[in-house]
């Protein structure tokens, strides 16, 4: 994979615009992708298409090199990140049963539903749809879903830079608590969380408290608790520094 185009497909380019569900979730604002085995992408809706912030995009589909780069090392999606969804959106086209994938993409916490699709080009296909999680009750229930797997692989983009302790002030920080109270809650004296949180001003480019707490809420990171927060770094978090090397 590394290196090399993924299967430019002409067939389908205005899946978003001529198919009357796919031209729905266009118009929703959905984050979606179809995408066949072998692996090349179809078509994009314009909000995944702006996400990646990697092309200019007229109309609602992106085909050939431009939609093959969401699964090529090197452009916006990572390596290790691609090969993971890739090698679940193979097992759904397999089986022909949905999955869900609960992790980091582009630096928040989201869902990414895959479902199996009818032959697309003459070859088998998925739809993806990614969504960010909005709350701790919507967390909950995507985990709790049988069909629900966590990443092993996750693009923490700027968060991957930060200390797990750090991400754990971000968070009581987006949920509005002083310092005094992340000290209490930390067990940590106010001089040490004040610490962290000019580091994280530093690593988050970010000026304001206020700006931290926006951080927090557009990661996600408000939805999970402290043990939860660990348990993820522990995982594969890959940084900004790490996706312009291509890795």
């Amino acid at each position: 994979m590394p290196g090399t185009h993924l299967g430019a497909m002409t067939d389908g380019s205005d899946l978003f615009q001529t198919d009357p569900c796919l031209s729905h979730l266009d118009d929703a604002g959905v984050a979606a992708a179809v995408v066949v085995d072998p692996i090349g992408t179809i078509a994009i809706s314009r909000t995944w298409a702006r996400e990646l912030g990697h092309f200019s995009v007229e109309g609602s589909s992106v085909i050939g090199t431009t939609g093959g780069a969401l699964f090529m090392r090197g452009a916006r999606v990572p390596q290790l990140v691609a090969e993971e969804r890739v090698n679940l959106m193979r097992e759904v086209v397999a089986t022909g049963k949905k999955a869900n994938l609960l992790g980091f993409g582009m630096g928040r916490l989201e869902v990414m539903t895959f479902k199996p699709m009818p032959a697309v080009s003459e070859a088998p296909g998925a739809l993806l749809i990614r969504r960010p999680i909005s709350s701790r009750e919507d967390y909950q229930h995507v985990l709790g879903e049988p069909c629900t797997r966590k990443a092993f692989a996750n693009w923490a983009r700027g968060l991957g830079t930060s200390s797990i302790r750090e991400l754990q002030v971000l968070r009581l920080v987006g949920l509005g608590m002083s310092t005094t109270q992340i000290a209490k809650t930390l067990f940590r004296s106010e001089k040490t969380i004040e610490s962290h949180i000019a580091a994280l001003n530093r690593k988050l480019n970010a000026s304001s408290r206020l700006a931290l707490a926006r951080s927090a809420t557009f990661s996600g990171l408000i939805w999970l608790e402290n043990d939860e927060i660990e348990e993820w770094w522990s995982r594969s978090m890959i940084t900004n520094a790490e996706e312009a090397a291509g890795n």
